[in-house]
């Protein structure tokens, strides 16, 4: 332990920055603010900003420490934090280690460190994942105190009893799930006196009642005290943040899984068990196997006191189960449950070990664990450091993996990425160059020298690789599909390098060769079809087997209302790529054009399946209830809709202007209140226009309203706006 407690920190330096962590730093830094000003700097509240309206619901107990710590010492921000990370992931295995004494011997202890410390993936996660290894670290030490709280009763410890409240705060300090930890405890303290009934006393009640209160309400208080959002309703906001955690606005992507595309939000119920299934070492796996015989057993056990560990992970994945689908990024949101399997594993292996008294079997079972940990040994050093990109031997590895699981999911590959094409820009005397990544700017500029870049590093959001302009990309596979990594879209055409893991490209530096469909895409929002057309058909002759030029063909065919090309260009499109979310969408919005709601409504419904938060197909489908009459249907979707949060201004203003044509389409119908009706419609198109002033509908729909109802000036002044603000004379089919 004293040699991990070195080497771990020491070797976290090597890490890169995950997806998640830029934001982190610059939320932690204004909430830092906040409570240095006494709560006057409010600008860690301010939802404006961006994913800041998500970051409110977490405390952030890692990020104050670390920016506190980044303060004193000789290190930078990210340098910093991923030590913190590792000392906590440290903390995590000790407590661990700790546990397996309390419940054996120290052999039990040493396997369960072997068995923890060589899971690659476990040990890649603690050297960044900051969330996740505070949450572990306030799992294991606090079930590790109750624990021992649990063997001191009756004697009530205070000591025992404010560091399992301590250990508390710190998991419900950066999610409030981990509060889940108070009913662990108290279902602990029912099994205590259960089997203790024949012995039942008041002093051991009043020991458990100090212990269980104090633990809820100094745990409770800390967490509330460090979170700022928390302040403005104590009792209410943190079962509020509880809430929005299952809520399907905060899970918006999809991701690989079994070779399927799958929505966030809404994983299948095996997919926790299918990734610990595929990304744990065997030797784990067999150990956990043998563990469930040792339950009727005793073999120097104490099976009354794996009750605990037992009921530590059991209730959280019961919870999975019944109520939290919404994951992504494989286990690493229950990265907590990989120490209590490592114990339970390692008890199994010491209860094979124990039931033959022949010297000469006993070496043999040790040496087939040997064997075993080879593998695992073999990636914890090839794989440095992206041991999270391990896959065991029942999947085949990562060659097994590829094109059926994420591989790289939070970028720790960008770093060597990066170094390597930092030397390549000096050696080539490359300067003033536009670099792109799809996993944001600070995972790569914290290893690049910012002299060599031409602004900011531009950020590829989902679908947008060569929608924006770049000269060169540093790209991982994240979301990339089946069909396009087994059709050679995985690496780019044109890789000048990729960082490869057993001869799997993990991520690649990309020389742009072409921008047609950049420049296609650009004619396109300025409605210049024909050099749309000239540059996307270009784009399909020099990429024939990607998607993206087949479908930016039939958008543009579409917008030309050329139905029956586009439909041509989609079809193709599909077959090349079926699962892709915007493309059903299209398909979706020309079946709509066509006339054709039915096989529109299915389209747009498999569209939103995959991204609830696409907006334009909600639009649609309310146009389809106004359409088919049912108008009530419209506008409860539309009402439903505007109380959604969070909701992007360029969303809103969409579904204002659609609440607005429904009104003008019930003006029409009800002659009775039609001016009031119309008045309302003006209202919502204004409103729309006000919280996205280049909705080019909202001011189309407003200019023929006016028109309507006699008001040319009004509706020649709108134009003039739409002009200025759009730069175009209609809004058709935009």
């Amino acid at each position: 332990m004293l040699i991990l407690a070195f080497v771990i920190p020491i070797l976290s330096f090597d890490y890169g920055v995950t997806w998640d962590e830029p934001l982190s730093m610059q939320y932690s830094a204004d909430m830092l603010r906040y409570f240095a000003t006494w709560g006057k700097d409010k600008t860690c509240l301010d939802e404006t900003i961006p994913l800041y309206n998500h970051m409110i619901y977490y405390g952030n107990v890692f990020g104050l420490m670390s920016t506190l710590l980044h303060k004193i010492l000789p290190f930078d921000i990210i340098q910093t934090r991923h030590l913190l990370n590792s000392i906590f992931g440290y903390l995590s295995i000790f407590y661990i280690v700790r546990h397996a004494r309390l419940i054996s011997d120290y052999k039990l202890a040493f396997l369960t460190l072997l068995l923890l410390v060589l899971s690659p993936r476990f040990f890649g996660y603690i050297m960044n994942m900051f969330r996740d290894t505070t949450l572990m670290l306030g799992f294991v030490g606090s079930t590790y105190y109750f624990h021992r709280i649990l063997v001191k009763l009756p004697s009530f410890s205070i000591h025992l009893t404010l560091k399992a409240a301590l250990f508390v705060f710190l998991a419900s300090s950066v999610r409030i799930g981990g509060m889940i930890l108070l009913p662990i405890f108290a279902l602990l303290l029912v099994y205590y006196f259960v089997d203790n009934r024949k012995n039942l006393a008041f002093k051991p009640f009043l020991s458990a009642s100090g212990a269980i209160v104090i633990i809820s309400a100094l745990s409770y208080s800390l967490t509330v005290s460090i979170w700022p959002w928390a302040h403005q309703s104590p009792f209410t906001r943190p079962l509020e943040a509880a809430l929005a955690f299952s809520d399907l606005q905060l899970m918006l992507n999809y991701q690989l899984f079994e070779g399927v595309l799958i929505p966030n939000r809404n994983v299948p119920w095996n997919y926790l068990f299918t990734w610990l299934g595929v990304t744990t070492p065997l030797i784990v796996l067999i150990g956990l196997l043998l563990f469930t015989l040792v339950l009727g057993k005793s073999n120097g056990i104490r099976r009354k006191e794996l009750f605990i560990p037992l009921v530590a992970i059991g209730l959280p994945l019961l919870f999975y189960l019944f109520r939290l689908r919404n994951l992504y990024d494989g286990w690493r949101h229950f990265l907590f449950l990989m120490p209590f399997l490592a114990l339970f594993s390692a008890i199994g292996w010491k209860w094979l070990i124990s039931l033959f008294d022949t010297p000469k079997i006993q070496k043999s079972i040790v040496g087939v664990m040997a064997m075993l940990f080879v593998f695992p040994v073999n990636a914890m050093v090839h794989y440095h450091p992206v041991q999270n990109t391990y896959f065991n031997e029942l999947i085949g590895g990562i060659k097994g993996a590829f094109g059926e699981f994420e591989i790289d999911m939070d970028g720790n590959s960008l770093r060597p990425a990066t170094e390597w094409f930092n030397k390549y820009c000096v050696e080539n005397k490359l300067s003033e160059i536009t670099l792109a990544s799809n996993h944001g700017g600070m995972s790569i500029s914290q290893y690049f020298n910012p002299l060599l870049i031409k602004g900011n590093i531009v950020w590829l959001s989902l679908g947008q690789t060569y929608l924006k302009n770049w000269d060169y990309a540093i790209l991982t596979s994240r979301t990339l599909s089946k069909f396009e990594l087994n059709r050679g879209q995985w690496p780019p055409k044109g890789t000048i390098y990729s960082f490869e893991i057993d001869g799997i490209a993990i991520a690649s530096v990309v020389k742009r060769e072409d921008k047609s469909i950049q420049v296609g895409t650009n004619a396109l929002k300025k409605r210049n079809f024909e050099v749309a057309l000239d540059n996307f058909l270009r784009a399909r002759e020099k990429y024939p087997d990607m998607e993206l030029p087949h479908r930016m063909l039939g958008m543009t065919y579409m917008q030309m209302e050329k139905y029956d090309l586009a439909e041509k260009s989609f079809d193709k499109a599909l077959s090349l790529n079926p699962p892709n979310v915007f493309l059903l969408h299209y398909i979706g919005e020309l079946s709509y054009y066509q006339g054709n709601f039915e096989k529109a409504l299915s389209y747009l419904s498999k569209s939103l399946e995959m991204r609830i938060d696409n907006y334009r197909s909600e639009y649609l489908i309310a146009n389809i209830y106004i359409r088919s009459g049912k108008f009530d249907e419209a506008r409860k979707l539309y009402e439903k809709l505007l109380l959604r949060k969070p909701l992007a201004s360029n969303n809103r203003s969409l579904i204002l202007n659609g609440f607005g044509e429904y009104y003008v389409v019930m003006a029409l119908r009800d002659n009775e209140n039609k001016r009031t009706l119309m008045n309302k419609a003006i209202e919502l198109f204004e409103e729309s226009i006000n919280t996205n002033n280049k909705n080019q509908m909202a001011y189309q729909n407003l200019i023929d309203l006016y028109v309507h109802i006699g008001r040319e000036d009004y509706a020649e002044q709108t134009r003039q706006i739409m002009i200025k603000n759009c730069g175009v004379q209609s809004a058709k089919n935009e």
